[in-house]
């Protein structure tokens, strides 16, 4: 589990009913391990599912509303190339699998519950 500044979390779960974008299933084969979480740098852009071509993270966080202080310390599940796998509570990427497809990997965000210290 990660703990985030914005008292948000990611974890690997081994399963979940879940199907929105608080939900990220991955295949190991299509990845590069570690994965790491950041936050966004000039320029980034992912390859959001069911879309094609690119779309820049800015883009997401302004058609999201997501206010302009909360852009910079917003989550980005990358893997060991630096591709973006993930915008937690945003969008999925090419990477994401359906829940009837073939992978092997569950991540989750969702808020931390007050009181659980680590």
């Amino acid at each position: 589990m990660v703990i985030l500044p914005n008292q948000m979390c990611i974890e690997n779960v081994s399963v979940t009913s879940e199907n929105g974008n608080d939900i990220c299933r991955l295949s190991s084969e299509e990845i590069q391990f570690p994965l790491y979480v950041r936050t966004r740098k000039e320029g980034d852009k992912i390859a959001v599912k069911g879309m094609k071509g690119h779309k820049k993270i800015n883009d997401i966080f302004i058609d999201n509303k997501i206010p302009s202080r909360k852009r910079d310390t917003w989550p980005i599940v990358v893997d060991s190339l630096d591709n973006i796998v993930w915008l937690p509570g945003l969008k999925k990427t090419q990477f994401d699998r359906t829940k009837d497809g073939k992978y092997d990997i569950i991540l989750k965000y969702y808020l931390k519950k007050e009181g659980f210290d680590e």
